[in-house]
C-alpha cells in the first residue's frame, strides 16, 4: 500500500516538475506583443488617435473638411443596415469589429489577407484545441481564416 502511494505521489511530483520547467521556458514575448496592442486600443486618449485617423494631410490641425470627411466616413462605416441612422448597437458593433479587425491584422504575420493554421498556433501551445478551434473558425475549409470568418466568430462571442 505505502509503495503504490509513493508511486502515485512520486508521478505526480515529476509531472509538476515538467509542466512547470515547460511553462517558465515558454516564450511569453508574442503575448506580450499583444497585450501591447490591446492596451494601446484602450488607450484613456483615444482622442489622439481619432485625431490622427482624421488629419489627412499630417499638418497636426483639423480642417472643418477633414473632420466632416472623418464623421462622414465614421457614419457610413457604422451604420450597417444603411437606413440613414446609427442605433447604439450599431456603434458599438462598428467599434467592436475594428478591434477585431485589429487582432486579425495582428495576427496576419505574413500580411496576405489570411491567418494561416502556424499564425493562429506559432508556438505550438495547447496544439489539439487550437487545430479544433482554427477548424471551427475556418468556416469554409480552406485552410486559412479570413478577415470574415474571423470577424463572424468573435462576434458571438
Amino acid at each position: 500500500m505505502n509503495r503504490k502511494l509513493f508511486i502515485i505521489v512520486f508521478t505526480l511530483f515529476i509531472t509538476l516538475a515538467f509542466t512547470v520547467s515547460a511553462f517558465a521556458r515558454w516564450d511569453h514575448r508574442p503575448i506580450k506583443r499583444m497585450q501591447k496592442v490591446i492596451k494601446t486600443n484602450m488607450h484613456p486618449k483615444k482622442g489622439v488617435v481619432y485625431f490622427q485617423e482624421a488629419d489627412v494631410d499630417d499638418d497636426k490641425q483639423l480642417s472643418k473638411q477633414e473632420l466632416t470627411d472623418y464623421h462622414n466616413n465614421f457614419f457610413d462605416e457604422a451604420d450597417i443596415d444603411k437606413n440613414e441612422y446609427l442605433t447604439e448597437q450599431e456603434i458599438i458593433d462598428f467599434h467592436k469589429i475594428k478591434k477585431i479587425k485589429e487582432k486579425f491584422a495582428f495576427m496576419d504575420t505574413d500580411k496576405d489577407g489570411f491567418i494561416s493554421e502556424e499564425e493562429h498556433n506559432p508556438r505550438g501551445f495547447r496544439r489539439r484545441f487550437a487545430q479544433f478551434i482554427f477548424a471551427y473558425i475556418d468556416t469554409d475549409e480552406d485552410g486559412s481564416i479570413n478577415e470574415e470568418e474571423f470577424i463572424a466568430y468573435k462576434m458571438q462571442k
